[in-house]
């Protein structure tokens, strides 16, 4: 279905059943040009090829197509939407990036004509509540499913790691009250993978340990990634093992039943004894001339 009305909201066309060229044309004749009408456009009632037609003319006559909503279209027609020059940055009225609403093959679009997430602020990826600095979202609106706005979307947090998009550098934008992955293990943010879990940790060079919260029950599985992340960006390794000795000490938990965690500290020592021995072994001494 599509209708067009002038500015004053006089319709000018309507027709339910096809995109008719002429008849679009006359009536933004008619409205005094294409700044001037207002379109409503229902992509989805057409013939996939009659929709991407569709898109195709009403850029081609000047009407931006970002102002189609994009969020409500097929995943097939917001990938055209996207390919045609669609305004990837475009925002709701609470700040939201409309793509964030999107499937994740329309995500995939937009990564391969070159998103830039730095164009996005913490305020597009988390709503607040009004006059509050309360968060309504913890897991980013790009990261959200669709199903639990505080759960993770297993495919999209890939898909933005494994593009790098979601980096080192950016990452702290992804974070609610506290770092991303504090919320994968738990009954906020769900149950991700081993690798996925180990795979979003790597992401970051620094990693936070809120100590009221690493022996949470819900970061049972969590934590040996977390503290084995730690161990490794760590400028001081034998300081960050120790300090992971000491929560676990002061928990009452015996650490040697966290594997990942062990081995990590295991390489770390035998890397330090080994340094330790190379600068005190003793200098081969030179052979006397006979």
């Amino acid at each position: 279905m599509m209708s067009i009305s002038d500015t004053n909201g006089k319709l000018l066309y309507r027709n339910l059943t096809e995109i008719n060229q002429d008849d679009i044309i006359d009536a933004i004749v008619r409205a005094g040009g294409v700044n001037n009408i207002d379109i409503f456009i229902d992509l989805d009632v057409y013939p996939q090829k009659e929709s991407v037609e569709g898109i195709r003319f009403l850029k081609t006559i000047g009407y931006d197509i970002s102002n189609i909503n994009i969020f409500t279209c097929s995943p097939d027609i917001g990938v055209e939407l996207i390919k045609q020059g669609y305004d990837m940055y475009k925002l709701r009225s609470n700040n939201k990036p409309v793509i964030a609403d999107c499937d994740l093959k329309v995500i995939k679009e937009c990564l391969n004509q070159g998103l830039d997430m730095s164009k996005f602020t913490k305020e597009n990826h988390f709503s607040f509540y009004a006059e509050s600095p309360m968060l309504i979202n913890k897991i980013s609106h790009f990261l959200e499913s669709f199903q639990n706005i505080n759960f993770v979307d297993e495919k999209k947090l890939e898909l933005f790691i494994d593009s790098g998009v979601f980096n080192s550098k950016n990452a702290s934008d992804f974070d609610g009250y506290v770092p991303l992955y504090y919320f994968c293990d738990s009954r906020y943010g769900g149950k991700l993978s081993d690798k996925l879990l180990d795979k979003l940790i790597n992401v970051y060079d620094k990693i936070d340990i809120i100590e009221d919260r690493i022996f949470d029950p819900d970061n049972e599985r969590a934590k040996d990634f977390i503290f084995k992340r730690y161990i490794e960006t760590s400028e001081d390794k034998q300081s960050a093992i120790e300090h992971v000795k000491g929560l676990f000490e002061k928990e009452g938990l015996n650490i040697a039943e966290c594997e990942i965690t062990m081995a990590t500290i295991a390489r770390y020592d035998c890397e330090a004894i080994l340094e330790a021995f190379t600068h005190t072994a003793p200098e081969t001494s030179t052979r006397r001339r006979m």
